[in-house]
């Protein structure tokens, strides 16, 4: 056995959270209209996405260091709604902006 294998120590299983706890969630879905770039930001991007009834500005901590959409020839975002998982920080983000009561 290796000696990383050997010393790795799974983190302990989180207790089950109740329902009420749930409930108090609002989660919602949404679909990305638009991203654009943050002046004077490396990693901050500004999204416009709606959620059906309204449509929210979301800051999202999710460009890599100066990429620049327009000079790598990205073009525009297709017309659907967002297919991948989000990541533990635009949760945090999403999750501000909802607690703020952004609309």
């Amino acid at each position: 056995m290796s000696e990383f294998t050997s010393t790795f120590k799974p983190a302990p299983v989180k207790p089950i959270v109740a329902f009420a706890a749930l409930e108090a969630l609002d989660i919602r879905v949404g679909t990305i209209l638009k991203v654009e770039e943050v002046a004077r930001s490396e990693k901050l991007m500004k999204l416009t996405v709606s959620f059906g009834d309204h449509t929210r500005t979301i800051l999202a901590g999710m460009r890599v260091g100066g990429f620049d959409l327009h000079h790598r020839g990205a073009g525009p975002l297709p017309d659907r709604a967002a297919e991948s998982q989000p990541s533990a920080q635009q949760r945090r983000s999403v999750a501000a902006a909802t607690a703020s009561g952004e609309q």
